[in-house]
């Protein structure tokens, strides 16, 4: 539970100039999904395991020299894995990283009540089709921003970094757990709408979609999405038991 202690410790703070208490979080939540990832560099292709070393070099350089590197965040797809493990630990709910073998040919970053889940931040149609079609592990969709400091019209390259949830746990020491949760869960609850109508009316279906922009879904595959956000929204909202 001390990860909980020091995010109340965080939210609890007044002052903005030290900022070591938000990095410290991020820093500590990405050593864990690191080290279970480093083990597994040399069984996977030397091109991958480059750039994989690279972003882990480049985030950690973001995080230790921030003077430097002052108002910069990580990757917002690094960051979605990691503000993830935080809120799910705050709720006492596993997230358990997966090992880099897994993650680069099963495609999914955590294991998360008993299934294997892909953390994904990306709002671009290329990434449903790889997201959903069938045989792609579950796809949890986070957010970078709250939801209504944006709108679905504007490219997230035009948002300010100011307003991100990284941003603000890093250098404003706030992270609002409860709503980054009941925003995840609100994004994916609505994709799962959208997948319900595409599985019952293919290119019919209200939104117009087509499979250029959706893969291959089917009832499983639905079946399987909604199982686990209900779940998961189950153990969100159910009281941590202290005793």
């Amino acid at each position: 539970m001390s990860n909980q202690k020091e995010l109340t410790t965080l939210l609890e703070q007044k002052e903005t100039s030290n900022i070591e208490v938000g990095r410290k979080l991020y820093k500590d939540a990405y050593r864990k999904i690191v080290t279970a990832k480093l083990p597994g560099l040399f069984e996977i292709d030397p091109d991958i395991a480059t750039d994989i070393l690279v972003n882990i070099l480049k985030t950690l350089e973001l995080l230790v020299d921030y003077e430097d590197n002052f108002n910069r965040i990580p990757k917002l797809g690094t960051t979605g894995e990691v503000l993830t493990k935080i809120a799910l630990d705050v709720k006492g709910i596993q997230a358990i990283p997966s090992e880099l073998k897994e993650d680069v040919s099963e495609k999914f970053d955590f294991t998360i009540l008993g299934r294997r889940i892909d953390i994904t931040t990306s709002p671009l149609d290329d990434a449903f089709v790889k997201k959903f079609t069938n045989g792609h592990p579950i796809t949890l969709f986070v957010p970078s921003y709250e939801l209504d400091l944006s709108n679905q019209y504007s490219e997230i390259s035009n948002l300010p970094k100011e307003s991100s949830y990284g941003y603000k746990l890093i250098y404003e020491q706030t992270f609002d757990v409860d709503r980054f949760l009941e925003d995840t869960l609100n994004i994916n609850y609505a994709a799962l709408d959208i997948l319900k109508d595409i599985c019952d009316n293919g290119s019919d279906n209200n939104y117009e979609l087509n499979s250029n922009q959706f893969g291959d879904i089917t009832p499983e595959l639905v079946l399987e999405y909604q199982s686990f956000l209900d779940d998961l929204s189950q153990e969100i909202y159910t009281p941590l038991d202290n005793n």
